[in-house]
């Protein structure tokens, strides 16, 4: 079995690399970005933008919804060149929330917000973990109450990556409190800057930080779910 990559792809990949030596900061290898540091995401989130431009963000996504319909080993690729330079380019929204929207979501939801996602233009932070609920997502506490067209959500979101400049959260959160404790729960989308949403910094070990984020009666849309 031949491993290599075909004459196309390869192609590609000098591409890739021309493209990086001629857009990427040169000491962005001395600086070592922490995409979760306030002004380092600043940094890559525009690198980011050019990377969208060029349609390499989401490019093995269907043409329909932002991509280029390419192949996965094409997207192979570019991803080794990315690693290859320390580059963050793949993020919560490239890697989880487009292809959560792609099958799940309403085409209101889709048109919303996967174009955006491939040109990099919205930040996402994940919102699972809380402080009294880890890897066991069933005993999550963050509750969403129904309010006309919203819900209205209250809890603690922690350990949260890319909380520095993300836009939105896409999280769990428990609708439907007298349900089992592994059902009754939930995925929307809620904007991060709005009333009643707080952010924290927590320092780590290793020279980093992690999000604490607080909703107090946050108001997201029904259309988020």
């Amino acid at each position: 079995m031949d491993f290599k990559f075909d004459t196309v792809e390869e192609e590609f990949r000098s591409e890739v690399r021309k493209f990086i030596d001629k857009e990427l900061p040169w000491n962005w290898r001395e600086e070592d970005l922490d995409a979760e540091d306030e002004v380092d995401s600043i940094k890559v989130m525009e690198f980011k933008k050019k990377l969208g431009e060029q349609g390499w963000l989401t490019m093995a996504w269907p043409t329909k919804y932002g991509g280029q319909s390419a192949t996965h080993m094409r997207q192979v690729v570019f991803n080794e060149e990315m690693a290859y330079r320390g580059i963050p380019a793949g993020d919560a929204g490239v890697r989880m929330v487009g292809p959560i929207l792609m099958l799940y979501g309403t085409d209101e939801q889709k048109e919303q917000f996967l174009p955006k996602i491939a040109n990099a233009e919205i930040n996402w932070s994940q919102g699972y973990s809380e402080p009294d609920s880890g890897s066991d997502l069933a005993s999550l506490q963050t509750r969403a109450v129904e309010d006309g067209d919203d819900f209205v959500v209250s809890g603690s979101k922690i350990w949260n990556s890319a909380h520095a400049g993300s836009d939105w959260m896409f999280m769990l959160v428990r609708t439907d409190p007298d349900a089992p404790k592994h059902r009754g729960i939930s995925f929307v989308l809620s904007e991060l800057e709005t009333d009643g949403v707080t952010v924290e910094r927590i320092p780590m070990m290793w020279e980093a930080y992690r999000g604490l984020v607080t909703f107090d009666n946050v108001r997201v849309p029904k259309k988020n779910l």
